[in-house]
Parts: structure tokens; sequence; C-alpha cells
């Protein structure tokens, strides 16, 4: 008897020897395993591993800049109080700049000073110009009112009274020599005496003129000119008042910003020094809390350990103790998205720690991550959600957990206690229908059955069989040729009432890819739905997918166990050995680039072949 048979039997099940088949059926010999179908405890779960963790958990990481290096660490397991030294890292590269920095620091302050010196030079150097600048406006519009009403009137009285002083004197004159004229024709006065006479009246005369000339020349250009000159005089005045104020505040501008500019300067330089500073202290990490310390050792991605200890270079960020709660633990887990539809907060869970064989702990689902983690390189197109188990349990058995061993959680998605069930190896998907052989009369016999949820191991059934029938556990060995018969019995119905039919293969690939994809963990459809007949077909569950390959692989070409080449006669309308996407019927022209592996615009047998293989690959066998 074949280990197979001997762990079965252990199961419950029991072994017929076959020499016999119902009327619709060949003949063959064959050894039957089989099973007594019963009803009892039905439950959907979610099986992962995950990690323990505290459900406390303070982390330790070293934020000193760069990498660094361990100098000391206190033992691991060690019981750590609050603010207790726990960790020393290498801090004398940072202690060296911080020395240069504090050299930085005192030429930063001292120019800073003479920026503020600078400025205070500036201002009082900018009073003094503004003063002088006004002072001489000042004094130029006095220049200015004193020549019009004071240095101008006074010589033009002057000239004034000169020309009245000459006239005065040219009138006497011009008496006294018209005195001496007469006087000389009395003989009294002398020729000399009149000439001389005369003479005077010349000059009279002639100073006079010149007096005249020279308050004509006051008014009509002395006096203009300089008005003019000390007007414009003024007004340069006020201009360079103007220009020295804004020379000033320019001046005072530049000093002011320079100051700015070292205070900025000083500040960014104190920054950095109490940065250094700040990174020295941190080489020093204390326990934030009283706790177990645990070292955060972890494999990098080439799979080399990095281990904590001392002379361990670490990464800033890079945890290196933690100091768990270890009265509160949990398991972190990784959920593929095919499954994370049925997860939510609150769940019962059961986990067994592989380090505690025999011990089973009980929890339940606390978070359930809503955003996918960060992909790993390897696999870019993996999507996995976080979620999170308490554990709950006594202390003594609390006690007996350590973060970081390796937990495997079984998550409860529902559960009914009485239902009709039959193992996943008994049934047999043809299309869309699920069949079962059962012992009749000490004869097999096929049956169709109405499937409903499915968790991997064992089939509900909804209808078709009954309590305490038999079922063969291995019907697609023992009655290969009547599955591959029947398949294909099935196809050329289906083929002539749908010539669509083979949109279906299309979608048993995608659906196979996909479960390919999750390591062929696909989840059955919830209860009810797609149960009709003829009408979209039964319910998918796991052991759609472990029948569909068990079938596919009993050698008949296509899945189903149906003829390739019929499905491509079919479609080849044309009949030049290969089709088109035009031929390609439903959901095929949607898949059409997918199946023309060489790209040339045209699906061969071999091309139809090799799809058929990726559908039946995407499944374990049985």
């Amino acid at each position: 008897m074949s280990y197979t048979v001997i762990v079965l039997l252990i199961l419950g099940g029991s072994v017929w020897t076959y020499s016999g088949w119902n009327e619709s059926s060949q003949s063959l010999d064959g050894e039957l395993i089989t099973q007594q179908v019963s009803r009892g405890p039905f439950r959907i779960t979610i099986a992962e591993r995950g990690t323990l963790e505290s459900q406390s958990n303070v982390q330790l990481a070293s934020n000193v800049e760069g990498t660094t290096t361990i100098l000391d660490i206190v033992p691991e397991g060690t019981e750590v109080e609050v603010g207790q030294v726990v960790c020393v890292l290498d801090s004398s590269s940072i202690a060296d700049k911080e020395q240069q920095q504090q050299i930085t620091l005192t030429d930063a302050r001292s120019k800073l000073h003479q920026a503020e010196e600078a400025v205070e030079i500036q201002e009082t150097q900018n009073e003094s110009d503004i003063s002088k600048a006004l002072l001489n406006y000042e004094l130029a519009e006095l220049d200015l009112d004193k020549y019009e009403n004071g240095d101008y009137v006074q010589e033009l009285n002057e000239l004034q009274s000169n020309i009245t002083l000459a006239e005065e004197n040219l009138l006497q004159s011009e008496e006294d020599y018209q005195f001496a004229k007469r006087m000389s024709r009395k003989g009294y006065k002398t020729l000399n005496e009149v000439e001389t006479a005369r003479i005077a009246v010349s000059d009279t005369q002639l100073k006079l003129d010149i007096a005249k000339s020279k308050l004509n020349v006051l008014k009509t250009y002395t006096y203009e000119r300089t008005i003019k000159e000390l007007k414009e005089n003024a007004k340069e005045t006020e201009r360079e008042r103007v220009r020295v104020e804004r020379a000033g505040k320019s001046a005072l501008s530049q000093a002011t910003a320079e100051l700015e500019a070292r205070q900025l300067t000083l500040k960014v330089e104190e920054d950095k020094l109490r940065k250094y500073q700040e990174q020295i202290e941190a080489c020093i990490i204390k326990a934030p809390q009283a706790g177990k310390v645990i070292y955060n050792n972890s494999s990098s991605r080439r799979n080399e350990s990095e281990s904590i200890e001392e002379g361990t270079s670490v990464r800033e960020r890079q945890v290196i103790i933690k100091l768990p709660d270890l009265t509160k633990m949990k398991v972190e887990a990784r959920i593929h998205e095919s499954r994370i539809r049925m997860l939510r907060a609150g769940l019962p869970a059961e986990i067994r720690v592989d380090a505690l064989p025999g011990q089973l702990f009980k929890g339940k689902v606390s978070t359930v991550s809503s955003v996918p983690l960060s992909s790993s390189w390897m696999s870019p197109n993996l999507k996995e959600y976080a979620a999170e188990v308490e554990i709950s349990g006594t202390d003594e058995q609390i006690r007996l957990l350590r973060p970081g061993m390796t937990a495997e959680i079984e998550i409860i998605v529902a559960q009914e206690n009485d239902v009709l069930q039959i193992p996943v190896q008994a049934a047999v998907s043809i299309g869309r229908d699920y069949y079962v052989y059962t012992i009749v009369d000490g004869k097999p016999e096929r049956r169709e059955i109405s499937p409903g949820e499915t968790n991997g191991k064992a089939i509900e059934v909804l209808d078709g069989i009954a309590d305490n029938m038999t079922v063969v556990l291995n019907p697609r060995t023992a009655f290969a040729k009547e599955i591959s018969d029947f398949q294909e019995l099935k196809a050329r119905e289906r083929r002539a009432e749908e010539p669509e039919a083979v949109d279906e293969v299309i979608e048993v690939i995608d659906n196979n890819s996909t479960a390919s994809n999750t390591g062929g963990k696909g989840e059955g459809k919830r209860r009810g739905e797609g149960r009709q007949k003829n009408g979209g077909g039964k319910g998918e569950s796991k052991g759609e997918s472990e029948s569909d390959t068990a079938s596919a692989n009993t050698g008949s070409g296509r899945p189903g166990g149906g003829d390739t080449n019929a499905f491509f006669s079919q479609m080849d309308k044309d009949s030049d050995g290969k089709i088109s996407k035009e031929e390609a019927p439903g959901r095929m022209a949607d898949k059409f680039t997918e199946i023309d592996a060489n790209s040339d615009g045209f699906i061969d047998q071999s091309e139809l072949k090799s799809a058929f293989a990726k559908m039946t690959s995407g499944a374990g066998a049985e």
C-alpha cells in the first residue's frame, strides 16, 4: 500500500479496489481512495506567517548624520532603567568639527562687531555731512537775500548819489564858467582863469557821465549776473544737500546690509556649532523607558547579516536597540492584496509560535493598513498590506514570547458549525461545472454538485450529494480517460451552443495567471454567487484552480482535456493555418497581443498551445 493511501486511512478514508464502471463509462481497473461525506464545522481563514513584536516597542536609532561606529553597548537581554546609558557611539570626528566650529564662530562674532561699528560710524558721518550741506544751503539763500536787499540797494543808492552830486557840481561849474567869462570881458578875469573854469565844467560833465554809466552797468549787467549766480548757487547747495542725504542713506543701507549678513552668518555658525554639540550628545543613547535590551539585528538586500555589536558601523536613523514592553505582544504580518478584502479589525485569530510548538495563543486583528507596503526591488509588482494581530493570554503565557520570534497566524474570517463538505481533491471542474464521483451500490457514479465556499482544504457542497455518501478522493487518476472524454463532450456541446466559448478559456488563463502570482491561494466567492447551472457558471474557489490544473494535466492538449486543434480549426475561418485578430472571437481579440508571442500579427497552433500551457501552469498539480 502506498504512503498516500496509508495517510488517508489514518485520516478516516478507505481504499476501494475497483474493476467496473457505470453504463456511460469505459471500464477500467484502479485503486480508489474514498471518504464518507459528513457535516461539521467549516472555517474560512487567512493563514500567514509573521513576526512577534511588542505592542509598545520603543526603538532607539542612531541620530548621528552619516555613519558612525558603536564604541560601547550594554549586553543584549539586560534590564535597564529610565535614563540609563545603553549605547555609546564614536563622536571623535564630530568633536574635531566642533572645535573648528568654535574658531569659525569667534571670527564671525568679530566681524559682526566690526559691522556694528561701521553702522554707527556711518550714521555719525551722515549727520555731519547733512548738517554741513544744510548750512551751505542756508548761507547761499542768505547771500542771495543780502545782495538783493542789501548790497545792491546800497550800491544803487551810492551811484544815484554820485550822479546827483555830479549834476550839482556840473551846474556849479557851468555857473562859475559863465561868471568867469563875464568877468573876463570886464577885465577882472584872465583867459587862463576862464579856461580853467571851462575845464572844470568838462571834468564835472565827465564825472556825471561816468556815474550814470556805472548806474546803467549796475542795473543792466551786474545786478542780473549776480542775482543769477547767487540763485544758482542756492539751488546747487540744495541739490548738494539732497545728494549728501541720499549718499548717506546708501552708505548706511550698505553698512546695515553688511551688519545683517554678519548677524545671519553668526546665527548660521551658532546653529552649526549647536548641531555638532547635539550630534555629540546623540552619541550617548539613553533608555527613555525601562525595559529589556534587544539588538535590532537584520539582513541587507544582499542577504549580508548586519549584527549589532561593538565596532559595528551604523547609519543615520538605523535602529540599534529595541526596548519592548514584553507584557503586551502582537504579530506583524503582510497580507496579499487578493485576500485583504476579507480582512477587518476585530476578527479573531489563532497564533502558533515556531519556538513554542504545541502551544496555541488567541488574539484578534487590531489594525489593517489601507495602503500597500513598499514593494521589494526583486518583486516590484507584489502588493501586500500590513496587518497586526494582538495576542491575548495570561502573564505566564505572554512572558514566554520574545520579539523577533516567527509565528503563524490563522485569522478566522467566517465559521459555521453544520456544513456539508468534501475534500478539495474530490471535486473535478469541467468547464464551469463541478463533479464528484460517489460510490453507489459498490459502483462509482459521477454527480454534478453546486459548490459554496472553500478554505483550501475542503469545499462546501450546497447541492448534489447528501450526508454519509462516499466520494472518491483520487478521481483524476482513477478516471482520467473518463474525465478527458467527458470534457471533450462538454466542449463540443458548448461550441455548438456558444461559438464564443473560447472567451472562457481566456478568462481561465487570466484567473490562473492571477492565482500563480498569489501563490495559488485564490479565494472562493461568497455563498450563493453564480450558482445557476446555465447562467454564469458555478462559484469559483481554491478547489477550482487545483481541479482545473489536474484536469488539464491529463495530457489532452487544452484546459479541460479538449483538443486545441478543434479550437484552432473553428477560429481559422479562412483555413490559412493561422488566426488573425479579425478571426479571433471575443476576449481572445483583447488578449491577442499577449498570445501572439512572436508579434507577427497572427496566432499559430504552437502559440495557442503555449497559451493553454500557461493556463495549466497557473496552479499546482494534485
